[in-house]
């Protein structure tokens, strides 16, 4: 934890190329059902928007969360400070590219809602951007809050992480 109104959680990766830090909540809690919405939201930051990747939102649990085969999710490459949205079923992604560029140590609100049916919206900041189709909706499997930052180069990065917040309809 570090300083910052109602708590940071801050994660710092070690100097090695490539070295990646990767929370996901114990249990799978959370199934994108037809007819039960479902919401996530997190508001974040990284150290370096250019070299390190990231991966926020829900997926199967996986020791290998930037290359998972399940979840709908934000996630960030090496090299480049664009997000994409990826819904992805059995290793079949529906990609959403370039929904937002991030900007070294500067938050940003990222969220997605599932209507129950047949859209995944995305908000950047709050601001609904854009859909994405359901065709590759892990329905299939329960999903959990995933966190990643992996480092682009032998540099330390870090990410800090406000909140994660879901919520789905009963």
């Amino acid at each position: 934890m570090t300083d910052g109104d109602g708590g940071l959680l801050l994660i710092t990766n070690t100097a090695a190329d490539n070295d990646l830090v990767s929370l996901q909540k114990k249990g799978e809690s959370f199934r994108f059902e037809s007819g039960k919405k479902l919401f996530f939201e997190a508001r974040l930051k990284v150290s370096d928007a250019t070299e390190s990747d990231l991966v926020i939102g829900l997926q199967i649990t996986d020791a290998t969360p930037l290359d998972v085969t399940d979840g709908v999710f934000f996630i960030k490459s090496d090299g480049a400070a664009t997000v994409n949205l990826l819904v992805e079923k059995n290793n079949t992604a529906t990609t959403t590219s370039s929904i937002t560029t991030m900007a070294n140590d500067t938050f940003v609100r990222l969220g997605f809602y599932y209507d129950g049916s047949s859209t995944i919206e995305y908000s950047v900041n709050g601001v609904v951007g854009g859909t994405s189709v359901t065709t590759n909706l892990p329905d299939d499997e329960d999903m959990t809050i995933t966190i990643a930052i992996q480092n682009g180069q032998a540099a330390a990065k870090t990410m800090t992480v406000d909140y994660v917040f879901v919520a789905k309809e009963r």
